[in-house]
């Protein structure tokens, strides 16, 4: 249970990450580039005793998770953006909304993994926990920041939940430097991209000055590389089935993110938010009851 709330804890702590990067003014994507490189070094630091970087390119996930590396530093890019934007509450929403993925693949395909009653009214009602939860009163932006951008990042996540889900079988990883290994070789793809992306802007002139994005991205990848490792932990600890632990997981980061952005940041709840919010609670409850 403790990787559980270490997922959630950390999670939440980079969507406050992301809102508070406009208030201190930190150039999102260079911070973010450095994020990776600093959460690939701490899963090397962890399984080089076991591999060396060039053993990741001999294994039969490696092509995968580098790709989803590559998708890693889009969606980050998005969910920067429409917590910057629309705020902190919908942007952990629509990451988390990306559930529903996840929790359909696994109950179509693991016999293990079964719908009960009680699994079902949870997963409603986080569903309608989330939607109800991410309704604001005032609209800012155009249809395709306060629409089309929070879709983008729903999509994303729910593909890297999915892939981090199946890869986490026991079948897959034997011991803890495969988990560390699975944790970081995402990480690696995203900054092969983003570093060549950041070269390429700084020889054309357009690199960035001052020391705060490095600053930033040191901390967002440290917190970055526990919440995928909890993330792995928590699914290969069977204590929750994992139809159930992506809702319980998800919603648990979009209430303690709700409450911290309405703490530290000020935003405003409306009573649908509210309402969202004890639906949240509600499902986590519902989600966490035993199979039997």
């Amino acid at each position: 249970m403790i990787w559980l709330v270490l997922s959630i804890l950390s999670s939440t702590i980079i969507m406050l990450l992301f809102r508070g990067f406009a208030n201190w003014r930190v150039p999102v994507f260079p911070a973010i580039v450095v994020n990776y490189a600093v959460a690939f070094g701490c899963g090397w630091a962890l399984f080089a005793d076991t591999y060396s970087p060039l053993d990741l390119f001999h294994m039969e996930w490696t092509r995968w998770l580098l790709l989803l590396g590559a998708l890693f530093i889009v969606i980050f890019n998005l969910m920067a953006r429409v917590a910057q934007t629309l705020g902190v509450s919908v942007s952990s929403i629509a990451a988390k909304m990306s559930m529903v993925l996840p929790i359909t693949v696994f109950l179509i395909i693991d016999p293990d993994d079964r719908l009960t009653l009680w699994k079902a009214l949870g997963i409603a009602c986080a569903l309608a926990g989330v939607v109800l939860a991410s309704l604001k009163p005032e609209r800012r932006g155009s249809w395709i920041q306060w629409l089309g951008l929070p879709v983008l990042v729903l999509l994303g996540s729910g593909v890297i939940e999915l892939v981090l889900g199946w890869y986490s079988e026991s079948v897959h990883v034997t011991s803890d430097a495969d988990s560390y290994v699975l944790s970081s070789t995402p990480f690696l793809g995203a900054l092969m991209l983003g570093g060549t992306v950041l070269l390429v802007n700084q020889v054309r002139g357009k690199g960035v000055k001052g020391g705060r994005w490095l600053v930033g991205g040191l901390v967002l990848g440290a917190v970055n590389f526990v919440s995928i490792l909890a993330l792995v932990k928590a699914i290969q600890s069977g204590v929750l089935e994992k139809s159930a632990l992506f809702p319980v997981n998800n919603v648990g980061i979009v209430l303690l993110s709700a409450a911290l952005s309405a703490v530290l940041f000020r935003e405003a709840f409306s009573r649908q938010n509210l309402a969202g919010l004890a639906l949240g609670i509600l499902a986590i409850v519902l989600l966490a009851l035993p199979a039997g």
